[in-house]
C-alpha cells in the first residue's frame, strides 16, 4: 500500500517531464527525426519509431503468451494492456530515482508488487481465477519487473555515458543486446538449480534449501487476491502510512 502510493505521488510530481518527453517522442514518430548529422554526437538517441516498433513487437507476443495462460482472449488483452501502461509509468519512476541517485535507490521490489496487485484486482474483475490467473498476474508482475530494473540500469547508463562522453544511442544498443545475452546465460543455471532439487526430493525455487522470498511473496498475493483471501486492511493502513509521510514532507 506504501509503496502503490509512493508510485503515484512520484508520477504525478514528474508530470510535466514525462508529459513533454512522451510528446516529442510521438512527434518524432509523426514528422520524423531530425537529421543525424545535424544532432551533436553525445545526444543521438535510438529513434522513436524505432522503439515504438519494438514495444508493439513484444506487446503481441505478450498477448499471445497472456492468452494461452488464461484460456481467455478477454483476460490475455487486459493483461498485455496492463503490462504496457504500468511497465512504461513504473519504469519511468525507476529511471527517474537510479538517474538522481544510483542503482541501490531502485525500488524494484515495490514496484513489482503494486503492479501485481493492480493486475490480480483486474483479473478478479474479469473473473479470471484459479492457477491460471495466478499465473496471469505473475506474468505481467515479472514484465514489470525487468522493464524497471532494465530502466534503472540505463539511466545509470546514460549518466556514466554523459560524464565520459558516450553516444546514448550506442548505450541503448549495447543495453538490449545485454538483456539479450543476460537472459539466455540466465535461463540454463537457474533450470539446474531448479531441477537438481526437485531430484533432490524438494519442490523447486520456494522450498527450504531453494527459498525465494521475494518470489513466494508475489505469488501469496497473487492467489490471496485471485482467491478473495486477501488481507486488505494491511495494504490501507501501508497506504494510509505513505500518505501521512507525504503530507508531513518527510524526506527519502
Amino acid at each position: 500500500g506504501g509503496m502503490l502510493v509512493g508510485s503515484a505521488y512520484t508520477l504525478i510530481r514528474m508530470g510535466k517531464n514525462l508529459t513533454s518527453s512522451l510528446g516529442r517522442a510521438l512527434s518524432e514518430v509523426r514528422h520524423g527525426a531530425p537529421p543525424m548529422e545535424s544532432v551533436a554526437r553525445t545526444e543521438r538517441y535510438m529513434g522513436s519509431k524505432t522503439v515504438f516498433a519494438m514495444i508493439a513487437v513484444v506487446f503481441l507476443l505478450m498477448n499471445g503468451l497472456y492468452i494461452y495462460i488464461s484460456g481467455r482472449v478477454l483476460a490475455g488483452v487486459v493483461a498485455a494492456i496492463v503490462m504496457l501502461l504500468v511497465g512504461f509509468f513504473f519504469a519511468t519512476v525507476s529511471g527517474n530515482l537510479v538517474g538522481m541517485i544510483g542503482s541501490s535507490n531502485n525500488p524494484i521490489s515495490g514496484l513489482t508488487l503494486s503492479t501485481l496487485i493492480i493486475a490480480a484486482l483486474l483479473m478478479v474483475a474479469l473473473g479470471v481465477s484459479g492457477p491460471g490467473g495466478v499465473a496471469v498476474v505473475l506474468g505481467v508482475a515479472a514484465v514489470v519487473c525487468v522493464s524497471s530494473a532494465v530502466a534503472g540500469e540505463l539511466l545509470q547508463d546514460f549518466k556514466a555515458g554523459y560524464i565520459l562522453g558516450g553516444t546514448p544511442r550506442t548505450i541503448q544498443i549495447v543495453e538490449l543486446i545485454a538483456v539479450v545475452v543476460a537472459s539466455l546465460v540466465m535461463y540454463y543455471p537457474l533450470y539446474v538449480l531448479q531441477v537438481a532439487n526437485i531430484h533432490s526430493g524438494g519442490i523447486g525455487f520456494g522450498d527450504k534449501a531453494l527459498s525465494a522470498p521475494q518470489a513466494g511473496l508475489m505469488a501469496a498475493l497473487a492467489q490471496g487476491i485471485v482467491g478473495g483471501e486477501m488481507a486488505w486492511p494491511l495494504v490501507f493502513t501501508g497506504a494510509l502510512f505513505g500518505l501521512a509521510m507525504i503530507l508531513l514532507k518527510v524526506r527519502s
